[in-house]
């Protein structure tokens, strides 16, 4: 299943301020490749950035931009596009179809690759 196209305005770090997000091992793997200095807590069988944690601040949101949006987990990407109250953008952005939460859970559980 394909995302539906969804794009966030500019300025906007609504999910990257949020608090933690969960990474599946090859998220991690895939961020680890290009911010090799993150430090991680292990949380179940996925992975939370340690400073994220702390501030309930996404470290690799920088001026006020996501520096790994091209690579960022899926939890992330999901944002905006989930039929959910937590999930809806906060400054109005709409994609062109919702998706159940169904969907993003499934989509969830095969983020490995």
């Amino acid at each position: 299943m394909k995302l539906p196209p969804f794009t966030c305005k500019a300025g906007c770090s609504a999910r990257c301020s949020a608090g933690p997000v969960p990474f599946s091992n090859g998220e991690r793997e895939r961020i680890d490749v290009t911010f090799p200095d993150l430090e991680w807590l292990p949380w179940g069988d996925e992975w939370l950035l340690l400073e994220a944690v702390k501030t309930f601040r996404c470290p690799l949101l920088v001026d006020g931009r996501c520096s790994a949006h091209e690579i960022r987990p899926m939890a992330c990407r999901l944002y905006g596009v989930v039929d959910a109250p937590q999930m809806r953008c906060k400054r109005g952005g709409k994609p062109s179809r919702l998706i159940s939460e169904a969907e993003a859970r499934r989509l969830m559980r095969r983020r490995e690759d």
